[in-house]
């Protein structure tokens, strides 16, 4: 990557371009000096690199955004009326939270890998204009969810009493794709939905 005439006499304040782009087929990102690539352990080849798509990815606030919409969705509302019902009919805390917690895999399950235009996408994350994308390219399917939904923020993030769930969502903060923890471990990354 090389610097414009402009940027090298000091021109946009000596800063570089601050937007990245994800390409999935090679999974090279744009932005950075210098331009970071990344071997998906596939051929590479040449036509395929050229004419691979080119995704945007998502800045921190737009994933906060999502997970803040996903939450009021499924803990505060959902969460609320469980609590309401449950404990009115003599339920304990443990099976509302029970209830409550097969109700938002249900909801991550069925909405992350629905076909077409809105594959990797919840509610919040369509509302914050993101999505999720494997990094082979392929759609969100039963197992990315597993892994990333279900093992990394339900699992350790239950056991870990949410402290797991603080670090991995602060985690793109200082990563250079914006990748969280769980996006490291389901191979996957969250770009801007075109």
């Amino acid at each position: 990557m090389r610097r414009s005439d402009s940027q090298r006499a000091g021109g946009n304040g000596g800063r570089w371009k601050e937007q990245t782009h994800l390409n999935i087929e090679s999974l090279s990102i744009k932005g950075f000096m210098p331009e970071l690539s990344v071997d998906l352990g596939e051929q590479s080849n040449p036509e395929l690199m050229s004419t691979a798509p080119s995704y945007e990815l998502s800045g921190w606030w737009l994933r906060a955004a999502a997970l803040l919409m996903d939450g009021i969705l499924l803990y505060m509302v959902l969460g609320a009326f469980f609590s309401l019902i449950l404990a009115t009919l003599g339920f304990s805390f443990g099976f509302q939270y029970i209830l409550t917690s097969i109700t938002a895999l249900v909801y991550f399950f069925a909405l992350l890998t629905r076909k077409g235009a809105h594959n990797g996408q919840t509610l919040g994350k369509q509302a914050a204009g993101i999505r999720v994308v494997r990094n082979d390219g392929q759609p969100v399917d039963a197992t990315t969810v597993l892994v990333r939904e279900v093992l990394f923020k339900w699992f350790l993030g239950t056991i870990t009493l949410g402290l797991f769930l603080l670090f991995d969502y602060l985690w793109p903060l200082g990563d250079s794709e914006n990748r969280a923890i769980h996006d490291h471990g389901a191979k996957t990354h969250v770009i801007i939905a075109k």
